[in-house]
């Protein structure tokens, strides 16, 4: 029998995850492209940086050390990213070149 805190928990929970399913056949039947495997692909794509920063912050949180520095961090990370040149794939995946003997 789960405790009535667990009931608490499990309650919140379930109106959280609720409100996500309401909110997104919303939004799907509002604008129908949303819901398309594009869309949705890219909307994955885009959030698994910040999940994997949330992922890495469980554990500093679970430590009891508070480390607001990881937003700054992101924010800086992205920025810079932003301002820089693209690297083509080739020059990524392209070997060394060595130096001819003459």
């Amino acid at each position: 029998m789960p405790s009535s805190r667990m009931r608490w928990l499990l309650r919140d929970e379930t109106g959280v995850a609720a409100v996500l399913v309401l909110l997104v056949l919303v939004v799907g039947i509002a604008e129908p492209d949303f819901l398309t495997r594009s869309n949705l692909t890219g909307t994955a794509h885009n959030a698994c940086y910040v999940g994997l920063m949330a992922a890495g912050m469980v554990f500093a949180l679970a430590l009891r050390e508070v480390d607001l520095s990881v937003g700054g961090v992101h924010a800086l990370g992205v920025t810079v990213g932003a301002g820089s040149p693209p690297i083509p794939a080739s020059a990524a995946t392209r070997p060394p070149s060595t130096p001819r003997s003459g």
